[in-house]
């Protein structure tokens, strides 16, 4: 017998992982504040933002109406949780630590097959910054290279958006730096890209102009389910 669909409700907890993207920006930079940008957090996501309890967000008073299966919320919930847990190290330069961010697939919506733009503002529910332009990089390993041909150091994996560990959880640290945060990012992505669950790994960057309103662009990295539910773990680059 199948389970009953969950019906997503509203969970200001969800919020927690976007609170330092929608705080109001009391001091914006590059061009003077608009009408419009009031509207806008420090992160580009507004201020009016409304998170369910599948993960998507609503922009204010519009609802949601979404039905769930119960098995893929909860592989949503597991795996971001461990997602969430191996990374509780990492950050993306001076930014803060990475929060969970999921969204649920939606029961009668096409399955996603490919982490895109679309997918991502559809997941926002219209709360992003409107011009944010969008770096989207799938997570695959380096080629091999000859030994000869390498100038620096390269793991297996590519990290393009800038994740490392920080130095006081580094394994030794009499050791080498850059190895040792090439060698724990190797660790990690093998994991992540080993997950029988989870394809699609994608790196997404938000906001690379300085018309932006708000100085924190929102970094991603992201998975789907068969379902095409969305996993993974969201941060911000600080751009002054």
């Amino acid at each position: 017998m199948a389970k009953k669909p969950i019906v997503c409700v509203k969970n200001k907890k969800h919020l927690t992982s976007f609170h330092d993207l929608m705080e109001f920006n009391r001091y914006p930079f590059a061009r003077e504040r608009t009408k419009t940008d009031e509207d806008w957090g420090m992160g580009n996501i507004s201020q009016r933002a409304v998170a369910y309890s599948c993960g998507h967000l609503t922009l204010g008073k519009q609802p949601l109406n979404h039905l769930h299966d119960p098995d893929e919320f909860a592989l949503c919930k597991q795996r971001t949780d461990e997602l969430v847990q191996r990374l509780q190290s990492f950050t993306i330069g001076e930014g803060a630590r990475l929060q969970p961010f999921f969204a649920v697939a939606v029961l009668g919506e096409p399955i996603a097959t490919e982490v895109n733009e679309e997918l991502v503002r559809r997941i926002f529910g219209g709360t992003l910054y409107p011009d944010l332009l969008f770096s989207l990089t799938r997570l695959v390993p380096h080629p091999p290279q000859p030994k000869k041909r390498r100038t620096q150091p390269q793991g297996r994996w590519p990290n393009p958006l800038g994740l490392y560990m920080n130095l006081d959880d580094l394994p030794d640290p009499n050791a080498d730096i850059g190895t040792q945060q090439i060698a724990v990012w190797d660790e990690f992505a093998d994991w992540f890209t080993s997950l029988p669950e989870l394809t699609a790994h994608t790196c997404v960057g938000m906001g690379y102009s300085d018309a932006d309103p708000g100085p924190l662009k929102p970094r991603l990295l992201l998975a789907l389910t068969p379902a095409g539910s969305v996993v993974g773990v969201i941060g911000y680059e600080v751009q002054a």
